[in-house]
């Protein structure tokens, strides 16, 4: 037997574990990386959203970890990192009935800046991605360890001790959990609720195909500058949506795969258990000829991944020494693709408190509250906007006209509450901006509060309709109210940003092209 010691050791090497362990590594910590499985391995969590990028740019500049800001522009990624990336210039959302051979409603939301050459936002290929993030770490310095299973944890007053399925010790000062749904500390400690206090209850089944065609062939797009098949689809239906994420829709890429994953509400789509996920897919594709067409000629080129309900929680994310990263704490949805945004945000805060314990050597869970509050509102605002939309899933105008519109609201607050640190460094060029410890981390986004507040509301309406006490139209005329009330929030969030950089525009502007952030923001 052996002990390796290190200051810190991290669970997980996929892109969250990597990205903590070259922040830490370049603020002087020695790192060790350990993880069950080898790269390259599939992963999810693939679409990106600008609120997603922000954070990545603002740990690349305030931590030095320049490798995020290739992750965070789709250029760059498939030009430094690989060209098996899509790109994506918007979100798609289109409504089907069953037996039905076209579809019966549609949204288009272009991404900002993306339309006009900026910078867009990105499919991510994350078998590429986390094995470009891991080489870098170990060429940072970080000692990776993989094709390694804990088998023990004992928590000592002055360290924590792990135990591999080989016999050897590891032993540190602090351990960060990035492991995701397998996570090591929650089900080494116990820390999982048995049975989770969200509210969503969907499964999944999923796969990577090929020859899987463009939805434009058969379904033309709102504009004529753009394709669905630029962006991620979302297909909904009632009761589940399924999304349509390529990774071959630019010119530079040598991908031809496509993510594909069905998403069913527990409810409404029992779990089917007699079937196979391949044959499962191929029932649902008869029931819904205006989806199936788009895959009459595709093929899965890995086995279906099918779960069981895929929400989990855990009852504490922090301890004594310790901290479970976002997705290794809880889960909801792949919806809205809130998964990276969870674990980039989380990150930004982690990275500062970590560092903080290291220099006043207290690693107490006291001090690592913030972060387990900020992540219990990430999960909280995440589970009413997917059990929201699962619920108005039944009808295609309430869910179009009035929840989307509600998330979109959401997602602009959340810009909003990294956006004006970004001005402010961008001006003056001062990193201290881009710290959160001093923001109150565990407020998910602008006026947190208020606006869960509005959400909350929305969702006792969508409950009103599912059992049968509000009609489809009171709900819609309650549902555009409480969204107008978002959109004051956001036109007010904006217009404290102009008036903040209004005499500093010019200089600001500057600061935020260097960072690949000049078309997102006009004045």
């Amino acid at each position: 037997m052996t002990t390796r010691i290190a200051d810190v050791i991290i669970l997980g090497a996929g892109i969250a574990g990597t990205t903590l362990a070259l922040a830490l590594r370049r603020q002087g910590l020695d790192v060790h990386l350990i993880d069950r499985h080898t790269h390259p391995r599939f992963a999810t969590g693939e679409s990106t959203l600008p609120t997603t990028s922000f954070w990545m740019k603002l740990i690349a500049e305030r931590w030095k970890v320049p490798e995020l800001h290739y992750i965070a522009t789709a250029s760059s990624l498939n030009e430094h990192v690989s060209p098996t990336s899509g790109m994506k210039k918007n979100v798609g959302f289109v409504y089907h009935r069953q037996r039905r051979t076209t579809p019966l409603h549609s949204v288009y939301i272009p991404i900002q800046g993306a339309a006009t050459g900026g910078y867009g936002e990105s499919h991510l290929f994350r078998q590429d991605v986390d094995a470009y993030l891991y080489h870098e770490a170990i060429a940072a310095g970080v000692r990776g360890s993989v094709d390694t299973e804990i088998r023990s944890i004992k928590i000592h007053r002055a360290w924590i001790a792990l135990t591999t399925a080989q016999g050897h010790t590891y032993r540190a000062r602090f351990v960060a959990d990035a492991s995701g749904y397998g996570s090591v500390l929650s089900k080494k400690l116990k820390l999982r609720k048995t049975r989770p206090s969200l509210r969503t209850r969907s499964r999944a089944l999923f796969t990577h195909m090929i020859d899987v065609k463009p939805f434009d062939a058969f379904y033309s797009s709102p504009t004529r500058d753009d394709r669905w098949h630029n962006g991620t689809l979302h297909h909904f239906f009632d009761g589940g949506w399924l999304w349509v994420i390529p990774f071959d829709n630019h010119p530079r890429s040598k991908n031809r795969l496509c993510s594909v994953g069905l998403n069913l509400d527990l409810d409404r789509h029992p779990d089917q258990k007699q079937r196979t996920g391949a044959d499962e897919w191929t029932v649902f594709l008869r029931r819904f000829p205006s989806i199936g067409q788009q895959f009459r000629d595709a093929k899965a080129v890995r086995g279906w991944t099918v779960t069981k309900r895929l929400q989990y929680e855990n009852k504490q994310t922090v301890g004594d020494r310790y901290w479970i990263s976002p997705q290794a704490g809880g889960n909801v949805d792949a919806l809205y693709s809130r998964g990276l945004l969870h674990t980039f945000q989380g990150m930004a805060a982690a990275i500062q408190l970590i560092l903080k314990a290291f220099r006043d050597n207290e690693f107490t869970r006291e001090r690592l509250l913030p972060l387990e509050d900020q992540q219990r509102n990430l999960l909280r605002s995440h589970d009413a906007l997917v059990y929201g939309s699962y619920i108005c899933s039944r009808d295609a105008r309430l869910l179009f006209d009035r929840w989307i519109p509600t998330w979109i609201g959401y997602d602009q607050l959340a810009i909003m509450h990294v956006f004006p640190h970004l001005a402010r460094y961008a001006d003056s060029g001062k990193v201290r901006h881009l710290d959160f410890d001093r923001a109150h981390p565990e407020r998910c986004f602008v006026r947190y509060e208020d606006s869960m507040d509005v959400l909350d509301r929305c969702v006792l309406i969508a409950e009103a309709v599912e059992r049968g006490r509000m009609s489809i139209g009171q709900a819609s005329q309650k549902l555009q109210e409480h969204g107008a009330t978002i959109r004051d929030y956001v036109i007010q969030a904006r217009e404290t940003l102009a008036q903040d950089n209004a005499t500093r525009w010019q200089s600001v502007r500057k600061g935020l092209k260097k960072m690949g952030l000049e078309n997102y923001w006009q004045r």
